[in-house]
């Protein structure tokens, strides 16, 4: 009389072999894509001048901190682009010192 039901035999005991490679495949392929998303985005956003993205974080909170303040959000209008401006020409700045 037979314990355990279900299939048995070599092909029985190769399953779990051929699941990990499996998982272990989708598991490389979803880190390589992780990976390449990251990779994307990192060299989107700092590429080759990371000043710029220092910089626009900074001025988006120093007009994030005027817009807390209900009555300062016409003054963060006038702000962010001065803010712009400003980190635009320090970049621009950098270039040609560079060069």
């Amino acid at each position: 009389m037979s314990t355990a039901p279900g299939p048995s035999g070599p092909a029985a005991r190769r399953r779990p072999a051929v699941v990990r490679a499996v998982v272990r495949a989708v598991v490389r392929a979803v880190v390589r894509a992780v990976v390449a998303f990251g990779a994307f985005w990192w060299d989107f956003l700092v590429g080759e001048t990371p000043e710029l993205l220092v910089g626009a974080l900074v001025a988006l909170g120093a007009v994030a901190a005027l817009c807390a303040d209900h009555g300062a959000r016409l003054e963060a209008a006038f702000v962010l682009p001065l803010l712009v401006v400003a980190v635009l020409g320090a970049s621009l700045a950098r270039a040609a010192r560079s060069r």
